[in-house]
């Protein structure tokens, strides 16, 4: 087997640029592309709700064995947002243990929050 076939390339930025890079470049290295597209311009509690949104989903991203291309819109940063900082504050105001700073389900999650579509890259053989 090649290892080459193990190989990921994953981007995280905010341009159709970005995205169409690292389709380009994984199909010239024989890799899988993996892209997670932010907000252009978000606002700070946008940017809360993204960075939380990508803590979340970080282990979905790098351990998925297919190409993946996320785009995290407005809504869904918003609403990671408020759950952020609800949680955040919550977890200011009651003591707790270590273990207890991280939600429950963090462990059995096992799709991201993002919206999934497809990459499509033409083969050459």
């Amino acid at each position: 087997s090649d290892s080459s076939s193990n190989r990921e390339i994953i981007s995280f930025g905010d341009s159709s640029e970005e995205r169409t890079a690292v389709k380009i470049v994984s199909d010239q290295l024989k890799s899988k592309p993996k892209s997670v597209m932010f907000l252009n311009s978000p606002t700070p509690r946008q940017l809360i709700g993204q960075m939380s949104m990508l803590t979340e989903n970080m282990e979905f991203v790098c351990s998925n064995p297919s190409s993946l291309d996320l785009e995290i819109t407005a809504e869904q940063a918003e609403r990671s947002a408020a759950d952020y900082l609800k949680h955040h504050a919550h977890r200011q105001s009651v003591p707790s243990s270590p273990s207890s700073a991280l939600p429950a389900t963090a462990s059995t999650k096992t799709t991201p929050a993002m919206m999934v579509t497809p990459i499509r890259v033409s083969s050459r053989d």
